[in-house]
């Protein structure tokens, strides 16, 4: 129950009390009085916040010494706009101290900010706020390829977020582009003789029909993923095929087969790789095992079974190819 507060009001049944009058400074939030962005440090008869003006308190003759409005003001004696307005055109600005005429559409979706409070707050700690003052003294740092070769962390796509949204970058689907760098980082591990294999698998196959599918709007996260792990376990098939000193070109159908039965999770996984090997004639001779879709939810009984395997011995109408040699 608040019954405390710094500032009284005879608008208010009571004053916020220590504990509200702290966290409303932290995010200032729209006055039911004047509908401004204020700290609320009294309160309605219906329990909505009330800023210092609308309560008549002493500080509110305290006025932004650029555009003069009443207001809660920063130590720079601005109003939160207008503080957060320069503090971006510091940020954003040249060497000269201007805005490039590119940045311009960048500095308006900032300063348009309904609540400029936030905004400050990510410009004095934000790390992507720090990485986009970086950036922007850096020509060419802004595009789609120089944020490629950066750490694709938090920072990063908040960054690319805030360019595309400002209209300085194009839109893209960010899900095969995630696949493409993926593909780029995996291919600089691999041997040489692997790479030969993998890479056109992965970049002129895999990757290419993923841009496909996205242009129609039918990529997705999971879809990435799996794409991803069909070149990765393409890539520990062939580490298995060093291992047995084997070569692609020369597998036999045990070959797979051995494998798959080691790596039962992998069976499906691996026939993408295993069709475009066939279609490019990689290798030859080998059939694609599809896994069964479920397991089988009834069973013969023990004793019909018993039955067949005795008629596989001794029924002579049964086809030579299903029956077993007689002991």
């Amino acid at each position: 129950m608040c019954s405390y507060g710094p500032y009284e009001s005879d608008l208010a049944p009571g004053p916020v009390c220590s504990r509200c009058y702290y966290k409303h400074r932290k995010s200032p939030a729209p006055c039911a009085g004047c509908a401004a962005i204020r700290i609320l440090v009294g309160r309605t008869a219906a329990g909505t916040g009330l800023c210092a003006t609308c309560c008549d308190h002493e500080d509110a003759a305290a006025r932004c010494r650029l555009c003069t409005a009443p207001a809660d003001l920063r130590p720079d004696g601005l109003c939160p706009h207008c503080s957060l307005t320069d503090q971006l055109r510091h940020l954003l600005a040249d060497d000269a101290g201007i805005v490039p005429a590119h940045l311009q559409p960048l500095l308006s979706v900032l300063i348009d900010a309904a609540n400029p409070c936030p905004v400050l707050d990510w410009v004095r700690r934000s790390p992507s706020a720090h990485l986009l003052a970086q950036l922007v003294r850096q020509p060419g740092s802004l595009t789609h390829e120089a944020l490629d070769a950066l750490p694709q962390n938090a920072p990063t796509s908040y960054i690319r977020g805030l360019l595309v949204t400002a209209g300085i970058l194009a839109k893209r689907d960010e899900n095969p582009a995630r696949l493409e760098r993926w593909v780029t980082r995996t291919l600089a591990r691999l041997l040489s003789h692997q790479t030969n294999i993998i890479r056109p698998f992965a970049q002129w196959h895999t990757v290419r029909d993923a841009r496909r599918r996205s242009a129609r709007g039918r990529y997705t996260v999971s879809a990435g993923k799996g794409d991803a792990n069909n070149i990765r376990c393409a890539q520990q098939l062939l580490a298995w095929l060093d291992t047995h000193e084997l070569q692609l070109s020369t597998l036999k159908q045990s070959d797979p087969d051995l494998w798959t039965a080691t790596h039962p999770s992998k069976a499906s996984t691996i026939i993408s790789f295993i069709r475009w090997a066939r279609s490019r004639r990689l290798v030859t001779g080998l059939d694609i095992h599809y896994p069964p879709s479920q397991y089988p939810a009834t069973f013969q009984p023990e004793d019909a079974h018993h039955e067949q395997l005795r008629g596989s011995l001794t029924d002579t109408t049964l086809p030579l190819d299903i029956r077993s040699p007689a002991p």
